[in-house]
C-alpha cells in the first residue's frame, strides 16, 4: 500500500514514514504548484492542500499542517509560525513573555482526500511551555531552542531528531489505522 504526502519537507516525510512502516504502508513525498491558502486554522489549510492535490494527481492524497500559538496571545502565532520564526528571533519571544503566561500548544491537522471530495481529517494539540532561556541543542528549527514539552525541562532541540520525531505521528498513525482497518504487520 502507498500513500502520497504533499510535502517536501523532511521532517513530515520522516515522521509519516515512521508512524506508517508498521502498517507496510509505503511513502511518497509529491511536490506540486499548489498556492497554500491563508486560512484561521491549520485544519483548513491541510484540507483545501489536500484536496486540490488529489484533484490534481487523480489519487488519494495526504497532507499535514501544524502551527505554534502561544496562549499569551491567543492564536499566534499559529499557522504563521514559519514566517513569525524568520522574523522575530527566539531571545525576542523570551523577552515579549517575560510577565506572561508561557504555555502553548502545537497544533497538528491533517486531512486525507479522494479526488471525488472525500476528506478524512485528524487534528491534535501537543501542550509546550517557553523555556526560560535558551538552549544549545541544535539549531535546525528558529524557536526549537525555547519551546519545551509540557512538564519537560529539555527543549525540542535537546532532543535527538530521531527521538523529537515521535512526538508528530499522532495523526498519522491514525490516518494509517483508518485506511488498513487497523492492522499492524509484524
Amino acid at each position: 500500500m502507498k500513500i502520497n504526502l504533499f510535502t517536501n519537507n523532511q521532517f513530515k516525510i520522516e515522521t509519516a514514514k515512521l508512524a506508517f512502516t508498521p502498517f507496510k504502508i509505503e511513502v511518497f513525498p509529491i511536490t506540486l504548484e499548489i498556492p497554500e491558502i491563508q486560512a484561521d486554522n491549520n485544519l483548513s489549510i491541510a484540507r483545501h492542500s489536500a484536496l486540490a492535490a488529489a484533484k490534481l494527481i487523480n489519487e488519494p492524497v495526504a497532507r499535514e499542517d501544524h502551527g505554534f500559538y502561544l496562549n499569551a496571545f491567543p492564536g499566534w502565532p499559529g499557522q504563521y509560525m514559519a514566517h513569525t520564526e524568520q522574523k522575530i528571533p527566539a531571545k525576542d519571544i523570551l523577552n515579549l513573555l517575560n510577565e506572561k503566561d508561557r504555555t502553548g500548544y502545537f497544533e497538528m491537522a491533517l486531512a486525507y482526500a479522494s479526488p471525488n471530495g472525500e476528506i478524512s481529517q485528524f487534528s491534535f494539540q501537543l501542550p509546550c511551555t517557553i523555556a526560560r532561556e535558551i538552549h544549545s541543542g541544535s539549531k535546525d528549527f528558529g524557536w526549537d531552542s525555547i519551546i519545551c514539552l509540557k512538564d519537560e525541562t529539555r527543549t525540542l532541540s535537546d532532543y535527538p531528531q530521531e527521538e523529537r520525531v515521535h512526538f508528530f505521528t499522532q495523526n498519522y498513525v491514525e490516518l494509517a489505522k483508518e485506511i488498513t482497518k487497523g492492522e499492524i504487520e509484524a
